[in-house]
């Protein structure tokens, strides 16, 4: 129900965007606790889970994957926001600020090349307000894969099953 509500806030706009969207949008409802009256909106961003320690944001069906690393975080007495982003353009900068601002390390991952998206977004938005913040970009480096396989052996063969180590961002970690 809430693809058809977006889909008609893309239409409506008079800007460039795009909408970045789950292929299994039944896990985004179930991750999100998405209801008929849940609504996504054009450039803003949905916490998902509160933390201190640090902050996962994360994209498309990406989602899953950090929801369940917030989840195994949590086990290990290590409190991660997650932050889904739906939409890229507009972009929600002050969701970014907020973390910035609290001196939160930020985790970006992406299952898109490393270089133009979502992590070089918050680079953007890190850079812009003079505040140094712990940050790690994670998405698919930017080279041609030779790797033929489906989708989650793609995935595995990018680095982007297993959770980072945390030691470069906390000294608690170490």
């Amino acid at each position: 129900p809430y693809v058809l509500k977006n889909a008609d806030e893309l239409l409506e706009k008079k800007e460039n965007s795009f909408l970045a969207l789950d292929e299994w949008g039944n896990m985004i409802k179930e991750i999100l606790s998405f209801d008929l009256k849940t609504r996504i909106e054009i450039g803003k961003s949905i916490t998902v889970l509160e933390g201190n320690d640090m902050a996962l944001i994360t994209t498309s069906n990406m989602l899953e994957t950090g929801k369940r690393w917030v989840d195994e975080w949590k086990d290990e007495e290590i409190s991660a926001s997650l932050v889904s982003m739906p939409t890229m353009k507009p972009f929600d900068t002050e969701s970014i600020k907020k973390f910035i601002l609290r001196d939160i390390p930020i985790i970006s991952l992406e299952e898109h090349n490393i270089i133009g998206g979502l992590g070089s977004a918050i680079a953007e938005v890190i850079a812009d307000t003079g505040i140094g913040v712990k940050f790690l970009r994670l998405g698919i480096n930017d080279m041609f894969s030779h790797f033929v396989g489906g989708h989650d052996y793609q995935k595995q063969k990018s680095n982007l099953t297993e959770k980072p180590k945390l030691q470069w961002f906390n000294s608690k970690q170490n």
